[in-house]
């Protein structure tokens, strides 16, 4: 499987390092991390079982559309839009309500954010997207993706596909079964339109820089210092307060 990735959090190597975790967990909240190593989890099942034929564009962002769209895998049988969850607990998934059982009143209620409208609504983009760029798709499929195994969820008709950690694999030999609806030529086109767009909303374009002195750094990289100088002057005042108990 060929892997196009768009994030601007990963170097060269595919990997993140400290302060582009930080980057990211300030822009997208505490959730981001854990989110990005369930992606992981299914791009290594993905590439293992997936041939050439596929092609997989990571961090997706289209014109208009603040946040990135995940995994868009393109292949012979099609296009499927992907969002990975780490989170745990009972869930309730009916066509698109999506509800999470509370552990004291043992009820239904309706939880945010709502997974299967926002996996919808990304796959309607895309869908979108391409249409408007002349593919004419009969559709894109939605795939919402849970990788703890402690999560469980009764689904009820869902709008989305729910795929649990345990049917990963099973899942992607399916696809690879299905009728080809793709030639090669187009699975090629559509993997180039996805992955050349130029975005707005892409952060090594809009962080704009502060200078200070000769020192010059983006918002972010400021921002990083002060939580950092936060940090250290908390343990200075605590260092002094433990000297001045002591004696």
């Amino acid at each position: 499987m060929n892997v196009i990735d768009r994030s601007p959090f990963r170097n060269e190597e595919g990997s993140i390092g400290l302060v582009d975790r930080l980057r990211g967990t300030w822009q997208f909240g505490l959730a981001w991390n854990k989110e990005i190593q369930s992606q992981d989890r299914l791009v290594s099942q993905m590439k293992a079982q997936l041939k050439n034929r596929y092609t997989l564009v990571r961090d997706v962002v289209l014109p208009g559309l603040g946040i990135p769209i995940p995994l868009v895998l393109i292949g012979p049988t099609g296009v499927q839009v992907f969002y990975a969850s780490a989170i745990q607990g009972f869930y309730r998934a009916k066509e698109y309500s999506w509800a999470v059982l509370e552990s004291r009143s043992h009820r239904y209620t309706l939880s945010k954010p709502n997974l299967i409208k926002r996996t919808s609504l990304m796959s309607q983009a895309i869908f979108g997207f391409l249409n408007e760029k002349g593919f004419q798709l009969e559709e894109t499929e939605p795939v919402l993706f849970f990788s703890d195994p402690n999560f469980h969820v009764d689904s009820i008709n869902p709008a989305v596909h729910i795929l649990l950690a345990d049917g990963a694999s099973r899942y992607i030999e399916k696809l690879t079964h299905n009728p080809n609806i793709l030639d090669i030529n187009k699975v090629e086109r559509i993997s180039s339109s996805l992955s050349e767009i130029k975005s707005d909303t892409d952060l090594s374009n809009t962080d704009s820089k502060l200078q200070i002195g000769s020192l010059q750094l983006y918002r972010w990289q400021w921002a990083v210092l002060a939580i950092l100088g936060i940090l250290q002057l908390c343990m200075m005042i605590v260092f002094i307060l433990v000297i001045f108990m002591a004696t």
